[in-house]
C-alpha cells in the first residue's frame, strides 16, 4: 500500500508537471506566433504604402496628359489645331496610352488614333443614362478637376482606364465658361505593369486592388492573385487615392500562420519540453524516494559531466579532488596532485601580485565564509597561460569544512567576444549600405520628373536642363554609392542642381535663399537633399503661389548646425509616420547617426511652415 502512494504521488507530480510547461510552452508559442503576425501586420502596411505610391505616380503621370491637351484648347479659344499631330507627339513611346479624345459640349468630336478608336465619336460623355465612364465625367464637371474612371470595358472593345479633364475657357466678361471635355485612355491591364504588382507574389504576399463600380455600386475587382486563397485569411487593407478615385489595396500572407512548418516546429518542441520536463520531475522524486545519499549526490555534482573545472580543497588549503575537466584544461596525465597553486600557474597573475600569495589570501576568505569570485591565470603543461574566472564557495561535507573552487575557461568567451565584435561592425556597415541604397533613387528620379514636366512646357530650356543634369552626374554620380560621410560643398551642389532644376520647373512660385557661413564638415550624402526635396514636393509646391526655402549654416563650439526652413503649408507632428516622406527621414536619421554621431530635429505649423535642424558634434 505504502508503494503505491509514492507511486500515485510520483505519477501526479509528473502529470501536473506535463499540463504545466504544456500551458507555459502554448503561451509562449501563442506569443511567437502574435509576434509573427504583427511583425508580417508591419511589412504589409509598409508595403501597400509603398506600391500605393508608385500605383499613384504612374497612373497620374500618364493621366496628366489631359492637363496639356486642355492647355492647348484654352490657348486654341477652344479649337485644337493638328490635334492627331499634337497627340501623336504627347503620345510618344509611351505604349500604355490607348488614345486622346476631345468631347467639345461632353460629346466626342475627335480622337487619335481615329481607326481603331472611331467607335466613340458622338458619344456624350455627360448622359448619365451610359455607362462609358460618364459618371466620372459629370463628376469632373462638377469638381472642375481631373477625375479617373475605370477599368471599365471601352466601346472600342477592350479595358481600359480613362482621365477626364474639364476645360473652362475665359469669356469677355471675365468669367469662364464651360468648354468640354478632354481625355486620356490607358490600356488595361498595361497600366499597371510597371507599379511592382509582380514582385509582390514573388516576395510571399497576395493582394487585390478593387474599387466600388460608380455605375453598379458593387465591388469590381482591378487586379490581384488571390484565386487560391481561403475565405478566413487574415489581410491589411488601405484605401489609395487615385487623383478624384478611390480603390482600394489589400494584401495577404501568401502562407497563413499554420502553414509555417516552424510553427509546428515549436508545438513539436513545446510538447518534448513538456515531457521531458515531467520526466525530470518523475526523475527527480524517484531519487529522493530512493534516499540517495550525500555522498552520491556529491560525487555526481562533482563528475555528471560538469562544463567548467571544479575543485576540493580543505581547511589546510591542499587540493583533494577534481574533476575530468581541469584534467582536459591543463593537458595534465597526473592523477593525482596537491600543489595546484605552485605547479600549474604563473609565478605572478596579470595584475602583478604572487599566485601563491593571492592564493592564500583567497582561501582564508573562502574558508572565513566569504564566497569569492576574481580572475585567475593558470598555466597549462604545454606553457600555453589559461585564463579562468573562479568562484570558491565554503561547504559543509561529511561534518568538516571544505572549500569548493568553481573554475571557467575564458579562452572560449574571450574569442566569441572578438567574433562578436566584429559581426557588430559589420552588421552596422551593412545596415547603412541597405539604407543609402534606398534614398538612392529620390534624387535621380524627383529630377527625372521636373525635366519631363519641362520637357511639356518649355522644350527648349527642357534641353538645356538635360545637358547640364548629364555633366552634372557625369562628375558626381560616384558620390552616391559610398556610404562613408562627403564633403558638405559636394552635398550643396547636389542640392543646388536640384533646386535649379525644380526652379525651372515652377518659376516665380519657388524661392531660394542660401546663408552658407560654414562648409568645412562632413555628412552623408544626400541627407541635405533629401530634406530639401521634402520643403519643396510637400511644402512650397502645395501653396498655389509657392514659397521661399531657406538653407542655413553655423557652428558653434561643439557643433555645427544646419537649418533648413520653409514658409509652406506645414503638417502635424502627430500625422508625420503615416506619411510616405517619414521613411526617406528616418533612414536619413538613421545614416546621420551612424556615421556622424548627429540628430534631425523637425518643427512645423500647418499654415505656417516647416524648420528642420540638422546638428552634427564636431570632430565625429
Amino acid at each position: 500500500m505504502r508503494i503505491n502512494k509514492r507511486s500515485k504521488r510520483l505519477y501526479e507530480r509528473a502529470g501536473l508537471t506535463f499540463i504545466f510547461l504544456l500551458i507555459v510552452c502554448a503561451t509562449l508559442i501563442t506569443t511567437v506566433i502574435r509576434a509573427r503576425m504583427d511583425v508580417e501586420r508591419l511589412q504589409m502596411e509598409n508595403i501597400i504604402l509603398e506600391t500605393g505610391y508608385v500605383i499613384h505616380d504612374v497612373i497620374s503621370g500618364h493621366l496628366y496628359h489631359t492637363k496639356s491637351l486642355a492647355a492647348l484648347v484654352v490657348q486654341g479659344d477652344g479649337t485644337v489645331y493638328n490635334f492627331h499631330e499634337t497627340a501623336r507627339a504627347l503620345m510618344g513611346n509611351e505604349s500604355v496610352i490607348a488614345n486622346f479624345l476631345l468631347a467639345p459640349g461632353g460629346i466626342v468630336s475627335d480622337v487619335y488614333p481615329f481607326e481603331e478608336n472611331k467607335a466613340v465619336l458622338g458619344l456624350n460623355l455627360l448622359d448619365a443614362t451610359e455607362q462609358d465612364g460618364n459618371i466620372e465625367a459629370i463628376m469632373a464637371y462638377e469638381i472642375g478637376d481631373l477625375v479617373v474612371a475605370g477599368p471599365f470595358l471601352l466601346r472600342q472593345g477592350y479595358e481600359g482606364i480613362v482621365g477626364r479633364y474639364p476645360v473652362f475657357i475665359d469669356t469677355d466678361t471675365e468669367n469662364s465658361s464651360f468648354w468640354g471635355l478632354v481625355s486620356v485612355t490607358l490600356k488595361f491591364p498595361q497600366a499597371l505593369e510597371n507599379t511592382g504588382l509582380s514582385v509582390l507574389e514573388h516576395h510571399g504576399y497576395s493582394y487585390e486592388l478593387w474599387r466600388l463600380n460608380p455605375d453598379t455600386g458593387e465591388r469590381q475587382m482591378i487586379a490581384g492573385n488571390t484565386e487560391n486563397l481561403g475565405s478566413n485569411m487574415s489581410y491589411v487593407e488601405r484605401p489609395l487615392d487615385i487623383l478624384n478615385a478611390e480603390w482600394f489595396f489589400r494584401i495577404y500572407p501568401k502562407t497563413p500562420w499554420y502553414a509555417h512548418p516552424d510553427i509546428w516546429i515549436l508545438v513539436f518542441a513545446g510538447i518534448c519540453i513538456s515531457t521531458l520536463g515531467a520526466f525530470i520531475v518523475q526523475y527527480n522524486t524517484r531519487l529522493k524516494l530512493l534516499k540517495i545519499t550525500e555522498a552520491n549526490e556529491f560525487i555526481r555534482a562533482m563528475y555528471d559531466n560538469a562544463p567548467i573545472g571544479i575543485n576540493v580543497f580543505d581547511e589546510k588549503f591542499k587540493f583533494t579532488d577534481y574533476n575530468n575537466h581541469i584534467v582536459r584544461v591543463l593537458g595534465s596525465s597526473t592523477q593525482k596532485y596537491y600543489n595546484f597553486i605552485k605547479e600549474f600557474s604563473p609565478e605572478y597573475q596579470p595584475d602583478g601580485e604572487k599566485s601563491e600569495d593571492k592564493a592564500l589570501d583567497i582561501f582564508k576568505n573562502t574558508m572565513n565564509g566569504e564566497k569569492q569570485v576574481f580572475e585567475w591565470t593558470l598555466k597549462a603543461t604545454s606553457g600555453e597561460l589559461v585564463p579562468c574566472e573562479v568562484t570558491t564557495v565554503r561547504v559543509k561535507h561529511n561534518g568538516k569544512d571544505i572549500g569548493l573552487s568553481y573554475i571557467y575557461d575564458l579562452r572560449h568567451l574571450r574569442e566569441m567576444e572578438s567574433k562578436i565584435s566584429t559581426l557588430e561592425l559589420e552588421l552596422i556597415e551593412s545596415k547603412i549600405s541597405i539604407m543609402l541604397s534606398q534614398i538612392k533613387p529620390h534624387f535621380l528620379y524627383n529630377s527625372l520628373i521636373a525635366i519631363r514636366e519641362l520637357c511639356l512646357i518649355d522644350p527648349k530650356t527642357a534641353s538645356e536642363t538635360v545637358d547640364e543634369f548629364s555633366l552634372y552626374l557625369r562628375g558626381n554620380l560616384d558620390s552616391l554609392s559610398i556610404n562613408t560621410p562627403i564633403p558638405f560643398d559636394k552635398e550643396l551642389k547636389h542640392v543646388e542642381t536640384y533646386l535649379s532644376l525644380e526652379k525651372k520647373r515652377f518659376e516665380e512660385r519657388l524661392n531660394v535663399v542660401y546663408d552658407i557661413s560654414v562648409s568645412d564638415f562632413l555628412i552623408p550624402a544626400l541627407t541635405l537633399q533629401l530634406i530639401v526635396e521634402n520643403a519643396v514636393l510637400h511644402g512650397l509646391t502645395k501653396r498655389e503661389d509657392g514659397g521661399t526655402i531657406s538653407i542655413k549654416t553655423e557652428e558653434n563650439e561643439s557643433y555645427t548646425i544646419i537649418t533648413v526652413s520653409d514658409d509652406g503649408v506645414g503638417f502635424s507632428l502627430g500625422k508625420i509616420s503615416s506619411e510616405h516622406r517619414d521613411v526617406g527621414l528616418r533612414n536619413a536619421r538613421d545614416r546621420l547617426a551612424a556615421m556622424c554621431n548627429g540628430k534631425i530635429d523637425v518643427q512645423s505649423e500647418q499654415g505656417v511652415g516647416t524648420t528642420v535642424v540638422i546638428t552634427i558634434p564636431k570632430g565625429d
